[in-house]
């Protein structure tokens, strides 16, 4: 921080942006003397301070920040109410945990905290030789898709980044600390929630059905599908539980498939279609469509005729599916993959590659 002041001016809001920018003027001629650094505009101070008014006199404090064409005061209290602390990271900018935390610490996605980590405790504990700092500063926020690296898929319609820093400001994502291809590995497994909304989906054609979590693999740079993730269609969350953190998460949905009047069209017959990735390592995603309501078994065999994986066995609805497949267990090498729906069944072949 730079040097604390204390000012009062005559409030002046620039709305004209997505995200409004106010300015102080403190010698009445007009002319903006400051940019006031309030943070994001969905930021509530806990204390009693509100948002200034267009045109409110106000008396700020806060401290300098340089470089800036018109100097920028980051404010830590408005007429005398706390803003944010003056001595903590901003509560939009991320969350500190300590290495001992007792209990849970949840870290909030800062622009929707319906989205989370939660750690439990001593979960960096037991990872020997590798040196983990008594703090760690974790950052966590919505990214628009096209931000994601690589190419996520059209289905993509939300996409995360996490950051890590310990206290010298030095990144923990690189895969030094306990983890590898660009992870960190926790000697416990934490939750990661990530919330949805309706309007997300349908701003892409999308719907809940087929919900999935991928993960950005730097190593190899590819995406790869969360194993056991789990949908909570009320709350409009998906979980996964795991002991790694990757820096970028994403979801994807299936298309909703809509007929010339624009109303959901229900295929004329049973179709398996190529899975993607192709050839993949270790998940892959199944589609296939359904005429009716019918029980569906998948298969899995090797290019012998052996079985196996039975990775599916259960009833669908009428429409368009998807499933994951993940080869963990199974060396290279290509593969059949049969699908029997009713009486009906149909085989393809894929391949997996290490």
């Amino acid at each position: 921080p730079g040097e604390t002041v204390t000012v009062t001016g005559v409030v002046q809001a620039d709305t004209s942006y997505f995200y409004h920018h106010f300015y102080l003027d403190t010698d009445n001629d007009g002319a903006p003397d400051y940019q006031l650094g309030l943070g994001p505009r969905w930021y509530t101070p806990e204390g009693n301070a509100e948002w200034p008014a267009d045109g409110s006199t106000v008396e700020v404090q806060g401290w300098l920040a340089d470089g800036m064409a018109i100097p920028m005061l980051v404010v830590t209290s408005l007429d005398g109410e706390l803003w944010r602390s003056a001595t903590m990271a901003a509560p939009w900018a991320g969350s500190w945990m300590t290495r001992n935390h007792a209990g849970d610490f949840t870290a909030y996605c800062v622009t929707d905290t319906s989205s989370s980590i939660t750690f439990p405790g001593d979960h960096m504990m037991g990872m020997m030789g590798m040196g983990w700092p008594d703090s760690t500063f974790f950052q966590f926020w919505n990214v628009h898709p096209d931000s994601l690296p690589g190419i996520p898929g059209d289905d993509t319609f939300m996409g995360f980044h996490i950051n890590a820093e310990n206290p010298a400001g030095d990144g923990m994502m690189g895969g030094a600390w306990g983890g590898q291809m660009g992870m960190i590995r926790f000697s416990q497994p934490h939750t990661i929630r990530l919330h949805y909304s309706e309007e997300d989906l349908a701003s892409h054609g999308l719907s809940e059905d087929g919900l999935m979590v991928h993960w950005w693999d730097s190593a190899d740079a590819v995406w790869r599908e969360a194993v056991n993730s789990q949908l909570d269609a009320q709350s409009n969350t998906v979980s996964i539980t795991t002991s790694e953190l990757a820096q970028y998460y994403s979801l994807a949905a299936s298309t909703i498939v809509t007929g010339i009047d624009g109303e959901s069209e229900t295929p004329n017959s049973f179709v398996l279609h190529q899975n993607y990735p192709n050839p993949f390592n270790p998940s892959t995603t199944i589609a296939f469509d359904l005429p009716n309501r019918q029980r569906v078994v998948l298969r899995i065999f090797d290019m012998l005729g052996r079985e196996v994986a039975h990775p599916v066995d259960q009833v669908f609805s009428a429409g368009n599916h998807r499933v994951s497949f993940n080869a963990n267990a199974l060396p290279s090498g290509m593969y059949i993959y049969r699908m029997e729906a009713g009486k009906s069944s149909t085989a393809k072949v894929f391949t997996l590659l290490r």
